[in-house]
C-alpha cells in the first residue's frame, strides 16, 4: 500500500477527532490471557484510554474464520462483546494487539467514522491504533511467529515455523505509520522506542528511508506551503504576467492598429473605384469620350497604384509580423492547432470591409465579394484553402528551377 494512502487515512483521523483526542501512547502490559478477569481488566485499560470507561467490553475466545484474529458487535449498546481467536489465546502481546483493533472499532463507531468498502475501513481502524497512541501493543502483536516440533517415523524431528498476521496491515506499514505520529507528536526517540520488542524496533529501522522523505520541520510552519507556491510559481507567474501585459498590448494598440490600417486601405480602394465608376458612368456612347476619358483615368490610376504600392510597403511589417505569429502558434501549440483544424466555421462569417455589414460565404475558397450595401468589391480569404495555394505557388517555383537546371 503506498504511503500517501497510509497519510491520507491519518489526515482524515486527525481532521475529524483532533478535538476528542490527545496523542499519549499506552505503554505495554504484561497479563496473563488465559485468565478471564485479567483479560477483562486488559480490555478496561485500552479502553480506559480511549476515554470508553462508560462501556463494559465483555471479552471471550472462540475459533475465528480464515485471516480473522477477532471480532466485535458494534451497536449502540454500552455492553460490548468482542471475540478473540483461540489460536492466540496463550500469546499476551497478541491479544493486545487484537483488542487494540477490536475497540478501535468501537472508538471510530462512536464518532460515526466508516470508510467503504469494509477492507479500507478496517485498514483505517489499524491506522487507528496507532493514532490513538495504542501503536507499541499493535507493533509488539502484530505479527507472531510459532516454532511446532514434529516427530518424524524415523525418530527425527522436523521443526515447523508458521508467522501469523494480526490485522490488515504488514509489520512496516505499522512501523511507518508509528514513526509518523511520532514527527508529528515530536516524540524523543527514548520515548518512541521504549517498551518495544527487539523485532519492532528493527523494522523501524528498517523503515527509516521512507520516513526521511517526509522529514522537514518546516510543515509545522501554518504558511509554509503558501511561501512555497509564491517562491516555486514566482518565475512562471513573471512570465504569464509578462505575457499577459503583451496580450493587452496587442488587445488594445497593436489590433486596434491593425484594424485602422485595414479600413484605411479599404477607404483608399473604395474612394477610388466609386470616384472612377461615377466618371465612368457619365460617359456619353462615343468611342473618343470613352478613349480620352480612360487616358485621363490611367494617370490618375497610375498614381493611385503608386499609393497602394506605398500603402503595402508599410502594411506588409504588420502582415508579415502576424502571419508569422500565427504560424508559430499553431505550430507549437497542438490545441490551438487542433481547434483551428475542427472550427473554422467562423472564417465564413464576416463583416463588409468598408460599412460594417454581416455577411456570410459558404465557399471554402478565396472569392471575390461585392457588398450589396455599399457595393464595395473586395477578396475575402476563409482560410481553408490558403495552405493548397501556398503549396501549389511552391510546387510552381520549384518546377522552375527543375527546367532552369535541366538547361
Amino acid at each position: 500500500m503506498a504511503d500517501k494512502l497510509l497519510i491520507d487515512k491519518l489526515f482524515l483521523l486527525e481532521s475529524q477527532l483532533r478535538r476528542f483526542h490527545e496523542y499519549k501512547i499506552l505503554e505495554p502490559f504484561v497479563f496473563n490471557p488465559g485468565n478471564a478477569h485479567e483479560v477483562q481488566s486488559a480490555a478496561k485499560k485500552i479502553a480506559g484510554h480511549l476515554k470508553l470507561e462508560n462501556m463494559t467490553f465483555i471479552i471471550s475466545y472462540a475459533t475465528q474464520g480464515k485471516n480473522t484474529a477477532g471480532h466485535i458487535q458494534l451497536d449502540n449498546s454500552n455492553d460490548v462483546f468482542i471475540e478473540i481467536d483461540s489460536e492466540i489465546k496463550h500469546d499476551y502481546e497478541a491479544v493486545l494487539s487484537v483488542l487494540a483493533h477490536e475497540i478501535c472499532h468501537k472508538y471510530l463507531y462512536k464518532y460515526n467514522i466508516k470508510l467503504f468498502p469494509e477492507f479500507e475501513n478496517e485498514i483505517l481502524t489499524d491506522t487507528t491504533t496507532i493514532f490513538t497512541g495504542l501503536g507499541k501493543l499493535t507493533l509488539n502483536g502484530c505479527e507472531k511467529t510459532h516454532v511446532s516440533t514434529n516427530n518424524n517415523k524415523d525418530g527425527s524431528k522436523t521443526e515447523t515455523t508458521k508467522t501469523q498476521k494480526l490485522g490488515y496491515l504488514d509489520k512496516s506499514q505499522f512501523a511507518f505509520i508509528y514513526k509518523i505520529c511520532s514527527l508529528i507528536h515530536q516524540k524523543n526517540e527514548k520515548d518512541f522506542l521504549s517498551n518495544l520488542s527487539t523485532k519492532a524496533i528493527a523494522e523501524i529501522q528498517k523503515i527509516q528511508p521512507r520516513v526521511d522523505l517526509y522529514l522537514n520541520d518546516n510543515f509545522f510552519k501554518r504558511d509554509f506551503y503558501i511561501e512555497a507556491f509564491k517562491d516555486d510559481l514566482k518565475e512562471s507567474q513573471t512570465n504569464i504576467a509578462v505575457f499577459q501585459r503583451n496580450v493587452r498590448s496587442i488587445e488594445k494598440i497593436i489590433i486596434p492598429h491593425c484594424i485602422n490600417t485595414v479600413d484605411q486601405y479599404n477607404k483608399l480602394i473604395y474612394d477610388k473605384f466609386n470616384h472612377i465608376s461615377e466618371k465612368l458612368k457619365s460617359l456619353e456612347d462615343s468611342n473618343s469620350i470613352t478613349y480620352i476619358t480612360n487616358l485621363a483615368i490611367s494617370h490618375e490610376y497610375a498614381n493611385f497604384k503608386k499609393d497602394v504600392i506605398a500603402f503595402e510597403n508599410n502594411f506588409n511589417v504588420l502582415i508579415k509580423t502576424i502571419d508569422k505569429f500565427h504560424q508559430f502558434v499553431q505550430n507549437n501549440s497542438s490545441d490551438i492547432s487542433s481547434e483551428l483544424t475542427t472550427e473554422t466555421s467562423f472564417l465564413n462569417n464576416f463583416q463588409c470591409p468598408y460599412c460594417k455589414k454581416e455577411m456570410r460565404i459558404n465557399a471554402k475558397k478565396l472569392a471575390r465579394v461585392s457588398c450589396s450595401q455599399c457595393n464595395h468589391n473586395f477578396i475575402i480569404d476563409t482560410g481553408h484553402e490558403r495552405e493548397i495555394i501556398n503549396n501549389k505557388k511552391k510546387t510552381r517555383f520549384l518546377g522552375r528551377l527543375k527546367t532552369i537546371f535541366k538547361k
